[in-house]
């Protein structure tokens, strides 16, 4: 049963931005600001304004949150020995930055309208928290997926798993109206739950707590943080291997995530990944080097598995 039908038009996105008379021209000057950032500054605009088209969306909104975002150093600190410590640092310390140059800015074209840095946090959280994915159909007749806000179907909580998902949202067929209906029957009184992943919400407790404000208790996509590993000082290819490290996305940062899973997925993790760099042959290593210069697709392939000797060493490492 369709529970809900809400007109694409009245969907927001980064185009209500840059189509706004009052704020798009602004934006044309601030090339520095991501998507992100332009619809957060968007939507803080639009709430501190009395004749705002989504008015009555944003009186619906939560009017404070509990992500990462708002938590003073305090808080910060009862995460030590955590990565979400380490990634909401970076995250507010990049915030921060963003608000810094934006609220000069906004300011001298908008001298009526102060968007504060809370207010600005408060257009982040939204879009964290709320946005939903939306399939359109464009004037070329394809399909296209855009990020949006969704009014009346964001009011729904999530799904611890796929047995609690009862209902699921999607564009119609014709592209007018994006629809959320039940999928299968629901006894009277039982709260409706959707997914917030995209794969049965697949989300460990610190993607939660930094983009929605809260965790669960005994997560099954929980995840252990350990230090990455890095290569022994007196490596004779401590540079070269360093090099190798630096080349894999999920090695970019000091701390990596070991899902709390079976050993399948821990042969898959970023963990097992720079296990298996840290004891390759230098001849292995030249071999991946010369394949990144020749930019080759096979270079991470390389990097993902080892003759099985080493790999015995990989796994001991």
């Amino acid at each position: 049963h369709i529970l809900v039908k809400i007109p694409l038009s009245a969907l927001i996105n980064i185009e209500h931005a840059v189509t706004s008379p009052d704020f798009g021209p602004i934006l044309d000057e601030l090339p520095y600001l991501s998507d992100t950032d332009a619809m957060a500054a968007f939507l803080a605009f639009e709430k501190l304004k009395t004749d705002s088209t989504w008015r009555l969306y944003f009186d619906l909104l939560p009017s404070q949150f509990s992500t990462t975002l708002f938590a003073t150093k305090d808080d910060l600190n009862e995460l030590t020995g955590s990565h979400v410590k380490y990634f909401a640092e970076k995250r507010n310390e990049a915030v921060n930055r963003a608000y810094e140059r934006l609220s000069a800015d906004l300011h001298d074209r908008f001298p009526g309208i102060h968007v504060t840095k809370n207010n600005f946090l408060w257009g982040l959280s939204v879009l964290w928290s709320r946005s939903h994915s939306v399939q359109v159909l464009g004037p070329d007749n394809r399909w296209h997926q855009t990020s949006c806000l969704v009014p009346v179907a964001d009011l729904f909580n999530m799904a611890r798993t796929e047995d609690e998902t009862f209902v699921k949202c999607k564009t119609n067929s014709k592209s007018t109206h994006f629809e959320c209906f039940t999928t299968s029957s629901v006894a009277a009184h039982t709260q409706l739950f959707v997914s917030y992943g995209s794969v049965a919400s697949e989300m460990h407790n610190g993607h939660l707590l930094m983009d929605y404000g809260f965790v669960l208790e005994n997560n099954p996509y929980d995840s252990v943080t350990v230090e990455k590993p890095e290569p022994r000082v007196d490596d004779p290819d401590k540079n070269l291997r360093s090099t190798v490290l630096s080349w894999v996305p999920s090695l970019q940062t000091p701390y990596l995530q070991l899902p709390r899973a079976n050993l399948s997925s821990l042969l898959d993790s970023p963990l097992m990944t720079a296990s298996r760099i840290l004891v390759m042959p230098r001849n292995s290593l030249e071999d991946v080097h010369a394949m990144k210069k020749e930019k080759k697709s096979e270079t991470i392939n390389k990097i993902a598995s080892l003759p099985p000797p080493d790999e015995i060493k990989a796994l001991k490492k």
